[in-house]
């Protein structure tokens, strides 16, 4: 068997055939990877990834393969020697498992010079070496198995002539067939809800799944069982000649096909990426299989026509919706629609405008250049979802007025591709939520208006039904509420007030307290120069310390801080030390992948109590390089100058946010009256059930700033968005200088305490795009692209020189 396995692979390479067809496939692959301006053009998609030649190599391989098989057996019939072959001590079985591996080896061969791409890529990334090698290799393992998957159709055909030229033909339409056949088949609208059943028996929806880096037990017996039917044909083939159990080949098939179906149902995904870009948080897994109860239809308007880094967010689009496909099955649909394929252009221009006005799709202008002439195309980088009978919605990936021909929009196209599966969860949770849990934000004590928590208002509402409540003495007044946001009083609260928002807590409710233990009053600073920091008096001690922490009147001084105008001075801005930004926990699934969070004049914090009920992580903390200052604190403009002494004194970082989890006991407790207790008309409760909350000892952290825009002829608020800096600062690049977490934070902590940490990791999730130096692709393109396209070529004419001589020494002796 082996013997015969190396007189095939001789037989190959002591053809000048043999060499042509594998310098062809390079030379091909080289030229339209590295050379041709066309969509597989590795340079000017800018990535560093290998994505093109996954892409093209299986079109290529159409041939190439078929090409390489054509003379396994038809060869043989050709020349009389089949029947020698036959009567060799060996099985019919073992002669195809020969001639398949020896064709299988050739054509691993021809790709082993394409690993000099992956040096290429990993040459000019930016930085040097940032490419995934675990998707790259888990790639080439998909290409291997379609490789073999072709190689067994090409086996075959060569079995059924003894003409190589119709071989060829036939494996050519076999593996096309076999690879886009069944995929363009299931596009057919005869097929009804049958079409993704037609398309899973193709070729290309396996090896789509696979050449991405994500391994698949589903796909890998699918290419296995492609691979043993074919071998299994060609026995049959072979056995032609004498009486053939047709029984067996037919009870073969029959289980090939049993293992695919029961694999199906259980099955396991390998993604070797290097942030598992590919796989899905568990929270958006177990929605997928547990609360999708009926179909869910995407269409996607990001198609056509489009630059390499838009291209890329659309491919990654589909990839995750490939995803999510592969746990919710036919309960998740989509389609890709241009709405440029419109040919009748009233119509295209009607759909447009639906787009925009009645879905609300944000549209973006993008700038081209043709032929020295600038004209602009209208995208819509958005999508509809619909649910069963819930009326549709529609949400936008990324919202850019103007996308221009030479602009960078890297950081664009970087916080699209890490908001993806966000994003598209987002949308599903809003299609098919039918009630919101109800939370209220408190009024009545001077806390925080409308205007300075529009955008968590209105980011929370969009899962929550949020509204603004007074207590007013009502003993019921927020029962009916699952979570209730205290943002920033500024007056003290009444025992019955808080004995109502206790209760709340002891039956089961989520409280979010920010406040403030010190007042600050910012505009007397900017006017005078000088203000005072002075302690509240909010009469919540006793309730937060029973609780478990207790809030201290000072105010946070840290070296790590973001910045603020001083008017008159000689420069813009300077670091604000009662400003901190302060650090997120990395091990608790609220903070964990956010930015730091911006605070204004924060108090520390301290944890009491030895409760063994209820549980205490410290979410936020300042710098190791801060301060306090003890009410009543001055604060002037001059401490700006005072950096280099201001932290000597080493003290440990000061605790700003803290998650309490478990059984509270009321701060009520054996302080009632008996008569109060024993009523009829109210139960109270000396225990909580088990419950959360948060504590956050600064009652700005919720608070977006506030622009005053003029708007008819009037002056009107508007509110800015909560993770810049208002002065809209930048870095010599062009990024915002300061990213706040402080929207993340508080959506992440709501989540949490509602009961609904799916999306927390959904939100969370960071994928890195790696891409190519741009400076170093210009500067030496040409360098790479002779490179790429002749030293694979020239390796190939070299083993072919050296196998010639050495074929033509040793038999010359």
């Amino acid at each position: 068997m082996f013997a015969l396995l190396l007189k095939e692979i001789r037989g190959f390479l002591s053809s000048l055939i043999g060499y042509i067809v594998i310098s062809v496939f390079l030379l091909l692959m080289g030229l339209f990877i590295w050379v041709f301006n066309n969509p597989f053009n590795l340079l000017d998609a800018g990535f560093a990834d290998l994505d093109p030649l996954f892409n093209l190599a299986p079109m290529v391989f159409l041939f190439l393969i078929p090409s390489i098989t054509m003379r396994s057996f038809a060869e043989e019939k050709r020349t009389g020697t089949i029947e020698l072959l036959l009567t060799r001590p060996l099985s019919d079985l073992q002669i195809i498992i020969s001639k398949f591996s020896a064709g299988l080896l050739l054509v691993l061969f021809s790709l082993l010079p394409t690993l000099l791409y992956y040096y290429t890529i990993s040459s000019l990334g930016d930085p040097p070496g940032s490419v995934d090698t675990g998707g790259m290799w888990g790639s080439y393992l998909g290409l291997v198995l379609l490789s073999a998957s072709f190689v067994s159709i090409g086996i075959f055909s060569s079995a059924v002539s003894q003409n190589q030229i119709v071989s060829f033909i036939i494996g050519v339409f076999l593996c096309f067939f076999f690879y886009l056949g069944f995929d363009f088949l299931g596009s057919y609208a005869m097929f009804g809800s049958l079409d993704t059943l037609v398309k899973d028996l193709g070729i290309y929806e396996h090896y789509h799944s696979i050449s991405r880096g994500v391994i698949d037990t589903r796909d890998v017996i699918y290419f296995l069982s492609v691979i043993v039917v074919f071998v299994l044909l060609t026995k049959v083939v072979l056995e032609s000649r004498k009486k053939v159990n047709r029984l067996q080949f037919v009870l073969n098939l029959g289980i090939i096909l049993l293992v695919n179906i029961l694999t199906s149902f259980t099955f396991l995904r390998f993604d070797l990426t290097a942030e598992k870009r590919h796989s899905l948080s568990e929270g958006t897994i177990k929605f997928l299989k547990e609360k999708l109860e009926d179909e869910i239809t995407f269409q996607i308007y990001l198609t056509g026509e489009l630059p390499s880094d838009l291209k890329r967010i659309e491919r990654e689009i589909r990839e995750k919706l490939d995803e999510m496909k592969a746990y919710a099955g036919d309960k998740i649909q989509y389609e890709f629609f241009d709405p440029y394929s419109i040919e009748d252009e009233k119509d295209q221009l009607a759909f447009m405008d639906q787009l925009d006005y009645e879905r609300n799709i944000s549209y973006s202008e993008l700038e081209i250049e043709e032929k020295g002439k600038l004209s602009y195309k209208i995208l819509f980088p958005g999508a509809t979802v619909s649910y069963g009978t819930q009326p549709p919605i529609s949400f936008n990936f990324f919202s850019k007025p103007f996308v221009k021909k030479d602009e960078n929009i890297r950081n664009l196209v970087d916080f699209t591709v890490n908001n993806i599966e966000y994003q598209l969860m987002d949308a599903i949770r809003k299609v098919t939520r039918v009630t919101k849990p109800r939370i209220a934000i408190l009024e009545g004590h001077g806390e925080a208006d409308e205007v300075h928590l529009a955008v968590i208002t209105d980011a929370l509402s969009e899962f929550y039904s949020v509204e603004r409540v007074r207590i007013d003495n009502k003993i019921n007044a927020i029962r009916d509420f699952n979570g209730l946001i205290i943002a920033d009083p500024d007056s003290a609260f009444t025992e019955k007030e808080k004995f109502v928002i206790d209760q709340f807590i002891m039956k089961g409710g989520k409280v979010a307290w920010f406040i403030d233990p010190m007042e600050v009053r910012e505009d007397t600073l900017f006017r005078r120069g000088q203000t005072f920091g002075v302690a509240r008096n909010l009469n919540l001690e006793d309730q937060l310390f029973t609780y478990g922490v207790r809030l201290n009147n000072d105010i946070i001084l840290d070296d790590a801080c973001t910045d603020i105008f001083i008017p008159g001075s000689s420069q813009d801005f300077y670091g604000w030390f009662f400003y901190p930004l302060l650090q997120p926990s990395r091990s608790h699934v609220i903070t964990q992948n956010i930015d730091p969070v911006k605070a204004r004049y924060a108090s520390s914090m301290d944890i009491v109590g030895n409760d063994q009920n209820v549980s205490k992580t410290v979410l936020l903390q300042t710098s190791a390089k801060s301060t306090v200052y003890n009410s009543p604190a001055r604060i002037n403009y001059g401490i700006v100058e005072m950096r280099d002494n201001l932290f000597l004194n080493k003290r440990p970082p000061s605790n700003i946010a803290v998650l309490l989890e478990g059984t509270f006991s009321s701060v009520f407790k054996d302080r009632l009256a008996p008569e109060f207790l024993n009523s009829k008309d109210y139960v109270y409760k000396e225990s909580s059930v088990p419950t959360k909350m948060l504590i956050v000892s600064d009652g700005d952290i919720p608070q977006n700033e506030v622009s005053l825009k003029v708007v008819n002829g009037q002056k009107k608020a508007v509110p800015f968005p909560l993770h810049l800096d208002k002065y809209g600062q930048v870095n010599s690049t062009g990024s915002p200088k300061f990213i706040f977490g402080n929207k993340e934070f508080i959506l992440n902590a709501i989540d949490y305490l509602m009961g609904d940490p799916e999306m927390i990791q959904v939100r969370q999730r960071t994928i890195m795009v790696r891409r190519l130096n741009e400076d170093r692709v210009i500067a030496e393109r040409r360098y790479w692209q002779m490179l790429n396209v002749g030293l694979p070529v020239a390796l190939i004419i070299l083993f072919g020189l050296i196998q010639h001589f050495y074929r033509k020494r040793k038999y010359t002796r």
